[in-house]
């Protein structure tokens, strides 16, 4: 008796341990297949009852921000789409058919198309690619795409390159209403690769009524700048220009090499406004802070060259000819300093008509190469100064 009970036990186990033939898993298979798509059509909704909805979930594993093109206002994202959803017409029992899914093409069954509201060219996602849905026996249904989502972003280069961007994708079930399919959105940053130029800031994803028939989704990205590069290839050449510009009041005037070197200043800033201007939207609102600080440094470098030519004038001015009181005015302290004996020999031809025209403390002590030096002291400083204060509220400006 106890060893009959023994046989018993053993013999469910036995059984339970002997694997299945392949020839008869692969028959069984397929007449599962067959069984499954006799009656089936992949056009018509998944539903038993016309009143039921089809309720979708969809996640977004970003991956990552491929380009973000600003000048065409155009954002392309590697993504992969997670469609789950279950469809009641394709169901079975596994104790009858051994798979407990299957692995199908895309065009089997019914499966939710998905479109962009906001696309540059294609509105479908993913269209020009095929992937296969995984069926499981419950009838829910996997569905894994991936690939590039390109849709419109209206840019904000105000603040370049501290700027920052806010983008929104509409994705939307079509042709169907809410009532025939809802969506459910989810996105997952898990596997977001931190690359390139741009980054990834504040994100939200969530469902709403489009057009006041469809579900659809709306992702809202924010997209920053990574301004290291932007910094050190724009901004800091421009400030060291226009510490140069300032220092043409440096140069002796006997070289006769400022109002050359003051023009290549003038026509450097000219450069980087065209530079600038070809890396920003031709009908960017509101127009980048950046174009107006290049612009007010290129009036800068413009009036600094006048005024090089102003200095210089008065430097191979007649020094016999007598220089304005209110100049002398100005030129007050440099006077009492010793000058050249060049300078005293060419004033002293002229001592006695000075001596009638100025008051005793200026005869023959200010002359028009005074003038020239005191002004180029005067000029510099200010035009430092200028550069300094435009790009610290440029700073000001656009920083965070």
């Amino acid at each position: 008796m106890a060893r009959t009970l023994l046989i018993l036990l053993i013999v469910p186990l036995e059984l339970l341990s002997v694997s299945v033939p392949s020839s008869a898993y692969a028959q069984n298979t397929k007449d599962l297949h067959t069984k499954l798509f006799e009656n089936y059509t992949n056009i018509l909704r998944p539903v038993r009852s016309e009143n039921e909805t089809v309720r979708v979930s969809v996640k977004f594993l970003l991956r990552g921000i491929s380009e973000f093109d600003e000048v065409r206002g155009q954002l392309s994202l590697a993504t992969a789409v997670d469609l789950r959803w279950r469809d009641p017409l394709l169901t079975w029992n596994i104790s009858e058919y051994f798979p407990r899914a299957l692995v199908l093409p895309e065009d089997h069954i019914w499966t939710p198309r998905l479109a962009l509201s906001n696309p540059t060219d294609r509105i479908l996602l993913f269209f020009e690619d095929s992937f296969p849905v995984r069926l499981n026996s419950d009838g829910s249904v996997i569905w894994l795409q991936g690939g590039t989502i390109i849709s419109t972003c209206v840019p904000n280069v105000q603040k370049y390159p501290f700027d920052i961007h806010v983008c929104y994708l509409f994705i939307l079930a079509i042709p169907y209403t809410r009532p025939e399919v809802q969506l459910y959105p989810i996105i997952d940053l898990a596997n977001f690769e931190k690359s390139g130029e741009w980054d990834l800031g504040k994100h939200s994803v969530k469902e709403e009524l489009f057009g006041g028939f469809f579900s659809s989704i709306v992702i809202s990205l924010e997209i920053k700048r990574r301004p290291e590069f932007s910094l050190l290839s724009t901004i800091l050449p421009i400030l060291f220009l226009g510490v140069l510009n300032a220092c043409v009041f440096l140069l002796p005037p006997e070289h006769g090499e400022r109002v050359s070197y003051a023009l290549t200043v003038l026509l450097s800033f000219a450069v980087f406004l065209s530079i600038i201007s070809s890396v920003m939207p031709k009908n960017s609102e509101p127009v980048p802070i950046l174009c107006y600080v290049v612009s007010a440094l290129m009036a800068v470098s413009g009036l600094s060259t006048i005024c090089t030519v102003i200095v210089l004038r008065w430097y191979f001015a007649d020094q016999t000819e007598p220089v304005p009181y209110l100049l002398q005015l100005m030129c007050r302290k440099r006077k009492r300093k010793p000058r050249p004996q060049s300078v005293a020999s060419d004033v002293s031809h002229n001592d006695n008509h000075t001596s009638t025209t100025l008051p005793k403390e200026f005869q023959t002590m200010v002359t028009w190469r005074d003038v020239s030096a005191t002004f180029d002291i005067i000029f510099f400083v200010f035009y430092l100064v200028a550069i300094f204060v435009l790009v610290f509220i440029y700073l000001m400006l656009v920083t965070p």
